[in-house]
């Protein structure tokens, strides 16, 4: 790869249409104000360097980003782009993720609103995620040994898989679709509503109502705290260890508890006809 370090550039699309190239040491930043300093590149690493200004890396295909910064002026950083690697990054810019296939974030910090939005094979380890609407709409998604704060998260997203990662988040999995979290703490408030196939494995589920109008919602040992009108009209299948504040209406299925929820609430409208079934 041909090699280009040690410079500080602040034109308009300062190294359009690079290929094959390994850039070290680059501060985008200047007077100029230049945007879409990566655009339409393949092949391309960017190591080592400071990204002040707006839209990056747009349209680009095989692109590797390692132990750089990009400020929060740096807004809208990678859209549209295919074959992603980000190492060692830290990055404040606003939408930092969209319309972007196959991504894989490592060891990474992202403070970013509306990041990772339709995200078809997404991978996020080690790393730690803040920022409202995250992982909108994405598909084929891992996220492993991760923090992640911020409200409306995962919504719409589709064959998720969530492993050994603490979620503090408000309105979480809404309209999801075949979700599996493990060995997870979960805080916050109308965990998975609407969702379709979200299985909850060994994880510490906080928050009221939680996981309201699910349909093939499964709970296999986990633990309930602070939870209370949980499952109104959901199917919901499993166990939980311990007990829960309170059950309200759950649509179908059974659950299994160690010991008994603290209360259930059946309402007299209830529509579930009674084809839920509790043990204890």
């Amino acid at each position: 790869m041909k090699i280009i370090k040690n410079l500080i550039d602040d034109k308009e699309r300062a190294f359009y249409n690079s290929k094959n190239v390994s850039f070290d040491n680059i501060v985008i930043d200047g007077p100029a104000d230049g945007e879409s300093a990566f655009k339409e590149c393949s092949n391309i690493e960017v190591k080592n360097s400071k990204l002040h200004l707006r839209y990056p890396f747009w349209h680009n295909r095989n692109l590797t980003i390692e132990n750089s910064t990009m400020y929060k002026t740096t807004r809208a950083a990678l859209w549209y782009d295919q074959n992603v690697i980000v190492r060692n990054v830290s990055s404040r810019g606003i939408k930092a993720f969209r319309e972007c296939k196959n991504v894989c974030v490592e060891n990474s910090r992202f403070i970013s609103p509306e990041i990772f939005w339709n995200i078809n094979k997404l991978s996020v380890k080690s790393s730690r995620i803040e920022g409202f609407y995250a992982f909108f709409k994405c598909k084929n998604v891992e996220v492993i040994d991760t923090k992640f704060e911020g409200k409306y998260s995962f919504q719409y997203t589709e064959n998720l898989y969530i492993k050994n990662s603490v979620l503090k988040t408000k309105d979480a999995f809404w309209h999801t679709k075949n979700v599996l979290v493990e060995n997870c703490i979960v805080e916050g408030e109308y965990l998975g509503w609407y969702s379709d196939g979200l299985t909850l494995k060994n994880c510490t589920i906080k928050g009221t109502q939680p996981l309201c109008y699910a349909k093939r919602l499964k709970i296999l040992d986990c633990k309930f705290e602070n939870c209370d009108l949980a499952f109104e009209y959901s199917d919901v299948n499993g166990n939980i260890i311990g007990s829960i504040d309170s059950i309200k209406n759950p649509l179908s299925g059974e659950l299994r508890f160690s010991i008994k929820p603290r209360e259930i609430i059946i309402d007299e409208n209830d529509r579930s006809k009674g084809s839920f079934r509790l043990k204890y």
